[in-house]
């Protein structure tokens, strides 16, 4: 019987072969940077909210 360390292991390998296997079929890689962020950050910039404090 294998013991606990080769079992998570297996279980490591079989989680990474899964985030390959969505990462490559969704073609998330697709473009880089934070997109969602910066649509945010003109969206609160635009309604008129600051994103940080002044400095006085």
């Amino acid at each position: 019987m294998l013991d606990e360390p080769t079992w998570i292991l297996i279980a490591a390998a079989i989680c990474w072969m899964n985030f390959m296997a969505v990462d490559l079929i969704f073609k998330l890689p697709e473009s880089g940077g934070v997109v969602g962020a910066t649509a945010i950050a003109q969206q609160v910039e635009a309604g008129g909210w600051r994103l940080c404090r002044s400095s006085s």
